[in-house]
């Protein structure tokens, strides 16, 4: 099962009626059900990828800015991200739940500055600690894996050179 990095932190630590915490319970729930069953299973939670980033930037835009929470950041290629899940899917069960993210830690909004060079987006990126990550609150490490990780191979600029190829 595909899941989410942090997605225990974000579905219990936010208000479900006014933030996107309810796709991050969902998740929880779905990873909850699949441990209660009797099915041997893995559950690959994999950081954001690459291609959400757009989303995620115009979900924290306001009038033009890029609000931000200092929090690292560790984006993966959804290819990566497949791979990973493909792995798991051959491999015998961990009965567990293992983690993949990106090649790179970086801080959020390099990642996010990166991106909009490279779409030559102008917009201002401000990092600003009473922001949320669609309305959720994230410490600095909340959206990375923890050091048992394994990570892609593909790198936000190769994958933002990759992607302005073929658009």
């Amino acid at each position: 099962m595909l899941s989410i990095v942090g997605t225990r932190h974000v579905a219990e630590s936010a208000d479900l009626l006014t933030t996107n915490a309810g796709y991050f319970r969902a998740k929880l729930i779905q990873e909850e059900l699949i441990r209660a069953s009797s099915i041997p299973f893995t559950i690959v939670q994999a950081t954001q990828f690459f291609e959400f980033m757009k989303t995620i930037i115009d979900g924290a835009t306001d009038e033009g800015t890029v609000r931000l929470p200092p929090a690292l950041f560790q984006p993966i290629a959804a290819a990566d991200a497949a791979g990973a899940v493909a792995r798991a899917a051959v491999a015998a069960p961990w009965n567990g739940i293992v983690e993949v993210g990106g090649p790179e830690t970086i801080r959020f909004e390099d990642a996010v500055r990166r991106f909009l060079r490279a779409e030559r987006d102008p917009r201002e990126v401000i990092t600003d600690p009473d922001v949320a990550y669609f309305g959720i609150a994230v410490h600095e490490r909340t959206l990375v894996p923890g050091t048992t990780a394994s990570r892609g191979a593909i790198r936000l600029d190769d994958w933002l050179r990759e992607s302005l190829i073929t658009a």
